[in-house]
């Protein structure tokens, strides 16, 4: 298929690198001209504007980072659905709002184009190696027509309903993601300063109940201080607050939710923003003068 891919980024760039190994030749748009550039060295064809990426395809594709920032690529004046010729189908694997993506599926029905929403959960590794989950809001015909994509970028997908409910089902997932990371960084640099070998924590917490997913991603890049971005505190932090906006929207009170954004503020503000979610550690090694690490590093 010929696909448009809007945001080349961390996600973005990986995913376009598989599209590309299953034969989608792919016209990549980005603010960023470096990241722009990398997708060209990928194989694809770098655009100078999101009508240029967009303007005659088979799909779009769009991996961007607010709810925002995806409603003007697709309904500003220079948006997606401008292009002429439209594309039939839009694919939006962006973490956003479920209203944002109701709002902007009417307008492309209007226009004769397909919107679904299709956020995405495994960060950069499950980008890389297209094992990503994918979960979907949309028409079944919608997303049965996107699935030669979607096989290339993700390992489990799931059509979760109708448009908006992907997007609510990745809210539901990062919010557990996000609030246990936090739970786990506090609680392993109280057991740190009580004497405990952090690789001894992981150990024993690994064969016991604490244990879950996001401990085993969270624990090996924490021992060897690695915050390198796999998803940033940043990213995090804001989908916490769209999960929070969503709460509101249901009239649904969210006091973890709530409290442990505050964490994600907090280490943004200490300029962290673009380290991993790991990172959230940084703030308390600096604030106890001790770093969480295996005993040999």
């Amino acid at each position: 298929m010929d696909v448009g891919f809007i945001g080349v980024g961390i996600m973005g760039s990986r995913m376009v690198a598989n599209l590309i190994k299953g034969g989608h030749r792919i016209w990549a748009y980005d603010i960023s001209p470096a990241a722009l550039e990398r997708a060209g060295v990928l194989g694809a064809t770098p655009c100078g504007s999101l009508i240029e990426a967009a303007a005659g395809r088979d799909a779009v594709m769009l991996s961007l980072t607010t709810p925002e920032v995806v409603e003007q690529v697709m309904l500003g004046p220079q948006g997606v659905l401008m292009a002429l010729p439209l594309p039939p189908l839009v694919v939006d694997t962006s973490t956003s709002l479920p209203a944002v993506s109701r709002r902007i599926a009417a307008a492309a029905i209007e226009k004769g184009c397909r919107f679904i929403d299709a956020p995405v959960s495994g960060g950069a590794d499950g980008a890389a190696a297209g094992t990503l989950s994918v979960m979907v809001g949309g028409p079944v015909e919608a997303f049965e027509s996107a699935l030669p994509l979607l096989r290339q970028i993700g390992k489990d997908i799931f059509h979760i309903g109708d448009t908006g409910s992907g997007n609510t089902m990745k809210l539901v997932n990062n919010c557990l993601g996000g609030v246990a990371r936090a739970a786990i960084v506090e609680t392993v640099m109280m057991g740190t300063l009580a004497g405990l070998d952090p690789k001894k924590i992981f150990d024993v917490v690994s064969v016991s109940t604490g244990n879950s997913r996001t401990f085993q991603n969270t624990m090996p890049k924490l021992l060897k201080g690695d915050f390198e971005p796999g998803f940033m505190i940043t990213l995090m932090h804001k989908d916490l607050d769209l999960a929070s906006r969503l709460g509101q929207e249901l009239g649904l009170p969210m006091p973890v939710v709530n409290a442990v954004k505050q964490v994600y503020q907090a280490a943004k503000a200490a300029g962290l923003g673009t380290k991993d979610v790991t990172g959230l550690a940084i703030p308390l090694e600096r604030l106890m003068g001790v770093e969480i690490r295996e005993k040999s590093c």
